[in-house]
């Protein structure tokens, strides 16, 4: 009973962000973050009392057949009506995504809902919310999320690059109205490798929490760690018939919290720690070929992805401070291929010429920012 109140207590602050002005938007927040303020720990406790490994939760308002009222008819772990007083609750969940997908995805909903106190694992997303209103994400913990690799270049298909790797993220929202993500737990998301090919594929980004295309948004007194971007794809070396080594791909960009194209956000008292940007794929090896006298060039090293414990891109009327924020590097640049020396004995002259090819250029290491508009924040951190 405790835990039906505090989410109707919740959900009527949210409720109310709606229908007050910008001003009183902020008295609001601020009084439930000083409340917020009185938890003498910010991590979540243990889930599980339903296992769904294996079994991904979609909801589609959208499709009859995976909407709330077939689901909460149908599954125990799924509770409410999606009223004010009484809204649909995913609890206590505990989902292993198997290394694909999205652990919990929710669409074109205008009811109200709250996940919470849910552990997932080992998928591309934990959770994904697309044009959604009146929701809460709030105690579960989210890890071990990776980005699917980009596919290699195919033997036998010289000059194709490899593929970009996909992007990874603990929490995802899109096109979303008046919502709240606090006290979550957040560690180890990866986003995908790029594939070797004759220019490395770029890795995506990796990102602890996501919004884009959003407003009236509250995130606080969230735990995220470990956020890395994936390593840019190597490039192939030359050979006799594809001269040029491939370049290496880009390292992705990492961050803590992006939010673009958004309105009406207060960022507030989250822990952000160990974030790095993706490196850049090492250069190809230079190919030649002496009988028709066609000599290649080394492929580059890819640049180290940016890094960014808050990243704002494109925002009005954000609130942020009170965050802390340590250990953020941009990714390593990769390495371009090491220079070339080619023997070629004239059998008729009865002379060796040696060539050397030079060698690739090194890509520049990614730049890190602890917030790209700092207010009140404590940033520790180096540029590798």
């Amino acid at each position: 009973m405790k835990r039906i109140k505090k989410n109707i207590i919740f959900l009527l602050f949210l409720s109310s962000l709606m229908i007050f002005t910008q001003s009183q938007y902020v008295i609001v927040c601020d009084r439930y973050n000083d409340e917020m303020n009185d938890k003498t720990t910010y991590f979540v406790h243990s889930a599980g009392s339903w296992n769904l490994t294996g079994t991904k939760i979609y909801i589609d308002e959208l499709d009859l057949t995976c909407d709330w009222e077939n689901i909460t008819a149908e599954y125990d772990w799924c509770t409410g009506n999606g009223t004010i007083d009484n809204p649909y609750i995913i609890q206590d969940v505990e989902l292993n995504g198997l290394g694909s997908g999205t652990c919990v995805e929710i669409r074109n909903s205008r009811k109200f809902f709250v996940i919470e106190n849910c552990s997932l694992s080992n998928a591309e997303i934990g959770i994904k919310i697309e044009n959604c209103s009146n929701f809460g994400i709030n105690e579960n913990k989210i890890s071990n999320m990776k980005g699917t690799d980009g596919l290699d270049n195919l033997l036998g298909s010289p000059g194709t690059d490899g593929g970009d790797g996909k992007m990874s993220s603990g929490i995802s929202i899109n096109n979303c109205i008046n919502f709240n993500n606090f006290l979550n737990e957040i560690m180890n998301i990866i986003g995908g490798k790029g594939g070797l090919g004759a220019n490395g594929g770029n890795e995506a980004a990796s990102n602890g929490i996501i919004v884009n295309n959003s407003r009236l948004i509250s995130i606080n007194y969230n735990n995220i760690s470990n956020v890395v971007g994936g390593q840019g794809g190597n490039g192939i070396g030359g050979d006799i018939d594809y001269f040029y080594g491939g370049n290496g791909g880009n390292g992705g960009q990492s961050s803590g919290i992006c939010i673009s194209n958004s309105t009406d956000a207060i960022i507030e008292h989250n822990f952000l720690n160990n974030m790095e940007g993706g490196e850049g794929g090492i250069g190809g090896s230079a190919g030649f070929n002496l009988v028709y006298d066609e000599i290649g060039s080394c492929g580059d090293g890819g640049l180290g992805g940016r890094c960014m414990g808050i990243y704002l891109e494109n925002c009005v009327n954000i609130i942020n401070k009170l965050n802390q924020i340590i250990e953020i590097n941009g990714g390593n640049g990769g390495n371009g291929a090491s220079a070339t020396l080619i023997e070629y004995h004239m059998s008729l002259g009865y002379m060796t010429i040696i060539i050397e090819i030079p060698p690739g250029y090194g890509g520049y290491g990614g730049g890190w920012l602890g917030v790209s508009d700092p207010n009140y924040v404590y940033i520790t951190g180096e540029c590798s």
